[in-house]
């Protein structure tokens, strides 16, 4: 899919030397349930678009590049503030995660974006919180989607 830049991003990315940084803008999106978490990958909070993103060292990794397998990106934030962890863990749900791409001189502009991917499988150390990013497509759904059980269901079961 192309993507189109913004004439300055095209610049900054193509100089041999810049003072201009890419910064990476996280969001876990919490459906309502609670406030949505935003960090930046950065060493001070970042607005961008009237939003907040607070500073917080995170790694993405990114899946093995094979031909007929499937594998999901992994993600590693720093566990710096207790009332993240709390949020996604309370959570019935897997959280879909927004990736940004943003200057640091034009923070409203974001140069790339990548959605459609949800938190699975997170854990967390006194450390780090980490987990599976998966893309939300149809083939990671489960069949069936909810689960019968005479209780909520007793029409089925009579």
């Amino acid at each position: 899919m192309p993507r189109s830049l913004t004439p300055r991003a095209v610049l900054e990315a193509q100089r041999e030397n810049s003072d201009e940084a890419f910064l990476v803008l996280l969001t876990l999106r919490m459906n309502g349930v609670t406030d949505d978490i935003r960090v930046v990958n950065n060493t001070v909070d970042v607005t961008s678009r009237g939003e907040n993103f607070i500073a917080c060292p995170f790694k993405i990794t990114l899946p093995d590049d094979l031909e007929f397998a499937t594998t999901n990106a992994r993600l590693e934030l720093d566990n710096v503030d207790p009332s993240i962890w709390q949020a996604v863990r309370e959570l019935s749900f897997a959280p879909e995660v927004l990736l940004e791409v943003v200057l640091a001189g034009e923070p409203d502009s974001v140069v790339l974006a990548t959605v459609g991917l949800k938190l699975r499988e997170a854990s967390a150390t006194s450390s780090v919180i980490s987990g599976t990013l998966i893309p939300d497509t149809i083939w990671q759904a489960g069949y069936p989607e909810g689960d019968y059980d005479p209780p909520q269901n007793p029409g089925m079961f009579t």
